[in-house]
C-alpha cells in the first residue's frame, strides 16, 4: 500500500511515491482511525485484505491532495485570495 511504503520509507515496495513518480496523490486524511488500521497492519494484527475491507467501510470524512512536483503545483489556480 502506498501510504505504508511512504510512511516507512520503503523504496523497495512496488507502490511508493518517495521518488515523486505520482505528481499528485489524493486520499483520505490519516486521522487516528486510519493510523490505527495501518499500525495494526504493521504489527501483523491485520492482513492486507482486512486493511482494504476496513478502509472501504470506514467513515472517513477528510480528503487531502498532496502535490509532489513543481509541475503539479503549477496546475493550481488561485482565485479570490486577498493579499
Amino acid at each position: 500500500m502506498l501510504i505504508i511504503a511512504n510512511r516507512t520509507g520503503d523504496e523497495s515496495a512496488a507502490d511508493h511515491n518517495l521518488d515523486a513518480r505520482y505528481p499528485i496523490v489524493h486520499g483520505y486524511l490519516a486521522d487516528d482511525r486510519l493510523m490505527q488500521i495501518i499500525d495494526d497492519y504493521e504489527n501483523g494484527d491485520l492482513t492486507i485484505t482486512e486493511v482494504e475491507r476496513r478502509l472501504a467501510n470506514a467513515p472517513f470524512r477528510a480528503f487531502q491532495y498532496s502535490f509532489h512536483t513543481p509541475e503539479a503545483l503549477a496546475m493550481l489556480t488561485f482565485k479570490g485570495v486577498l493579499q
